[in-house]
């Protein structure tokens, strides 16, 4: 299963949808499509304590929106841990260091 990487956008992260994340900068998802990996993330950092808009939604999360978030193969594919279930969510230890060492936020789901 592919290795998506997902990363705000430069100037992206004033957009009124970061409010309702839990988490600004660049994750990786396991996921079988681009699709998927955005929507795993969204569902992950979605921030339930977040000011809702005025008809009382959550506002749109920014990981579904290509205007904020760019999604691609991760850096290193070959560095990711091996047997990955989709749904499973990573950060890198230290933002500006993408290609560095993650810790997993979330194990996903299994086959």
């Amino acid at each position: 299963m592919p290795l998506f990487g997902l990363t705000p956008l430069p100037g992206a992260l004033e957009a009124p949808a970061w409010a309702g994340s839990t988490h600004r900068g660049p994750c990786y998802v396991m996921a079988p499509d681009t699709r998927r990996a955005r929507l795993h993330a969204a569902n992950h950092f979605t921030d339930p304590l977040a000011a809702r808009t005025e008809s009382g939604m959550l506002p749109s999360s920014p990981w579904l929106l290509p205007a904020l978030v760019a999604v691609g193969p991760a850096p290193d594919p070959n560095a990711r841990p091996r047997e990955v279930p989709d749904g499973t969510i990573m950060v890198p230890d230290d933002p500006g260091e993408p290609c560095g060492a993650v810790r997993v936020l979330r194990q996903g789901f299994g086959e």
